[in-house]
């Protein structure tokens, strides 16, 4: 590999210091399912290194709703994660990122959502409803401070 090369992996991994992926499962989902599309986001050689978190809430009428969470804060495998989601959405959800960035963009986090039942198909794509997957994308502060919105979405392969 040419050092050029190396430069440009280094920054990339770099530039994205943490991800926390987060999901809603209500009483008529089937938990396991939900937990089966998150780990889609997950390059299956990395799913044996996340943890994924549960933690209970209630609704307004006393129904129960589980909160399921992935947190990755190592810069390697959270730069690998993003990779994977990127590389799974189609040109038009990552026009969409680019047009929208402003309103995705805020505290050096990157904010997506992406549909819950697209993502069951293994076609996942961007979408602002409810029934969505929340995708915070941690990015280095001092990597990112000098960096235009169009060269910070190249360099996280949204081009």
């Amino acid at each position: 590999m040419s050092s050029k090369l190396k430069v440009i992996d280094s920054m990339k991994e770099n530039i994205v210091s943490s991800v926390e992926i987060m999901t809603y499962v209500h009483a008529t989902e089937d938990e396991s399912k939900v937990v089966r599309a998150l780990e889609k986001l997950i390059p299956s050689n990395y799913r044996s290194l996340i943890k994924i978190e549960k933690s209970c809430s209630y609704g307004h009428y006393g129904n129960e709703i589980k909160i399921i969470k992935i947190k990755v804060q190592n810069n390697e495998l959270a730069s690998n994660v993003i990779s994977h989601v990127v590389s799974m959405l189609d040109n038009l959800d990552k026009q969409i990122i680019k047009a929208s960035f402003e309103i995705r963009f805020e505290k050096s986090k990157l904010y997506l959502r992406i549909n819950k039942q697209s993502l069951y198909l293994s076609k996942p794509h961007l979408d602002e409803g409810d029934d969505v997957v929340k995708i915070v994308i941690g990015l280095n502060k001092q990597k990112i401070k000098n960096l235009s919105s169009d060269k910070l979405l190249k360099e996280l392969g949204i081009d």
